[in-house]
């Protein structure tokens, strides 16, 4: 397994990524309004023999707290594709990201 940075060709896939691995389409429409807001710090793509099975985003977020905000990174969503899930790509997903 490879774990990379994603290209823009691969959003489409990373789209049926998340919409497979959530049910649903909230967690790819959360991806388009971090990418469209400018929020992504970093977007990973899980790859198994040239197939991109998994999705790790990292963005930009903030804390309020009484009287001040402090910057932090958020992680999610993470996703994989529910036939190759429990495999620890998840997992590993996490880790690249962390370490960068």
């Amino acid at each position: 397994m490879i774990v990379r940075a994603e290209n823009a060709a691969e959003r489409s896939a990373i789209r049926s990524i998340n919409e497979a691995a959530f049910g649903g389409q909230d967690e790819a429409d959360l991806v388009d309004r971090l990418r469209a807001d400018g929020l992504v710090l970093v977007s990973l793509v899980a790859e198994i023999q040239q197939r991109i099975v998994g999705h790790i985003l990292f963005s930009r977020m903030s804390i309020e707290t009484t009287g001040s905000s402090v910057s932090a990174v958020a992680l999610a969503p993470m996703a994989v594709l529910p036939e190759h899930q429990r495999r620890g790509i998840g997992g590993q997903l996490i880790r690249h990201g962390l370490n960068l």
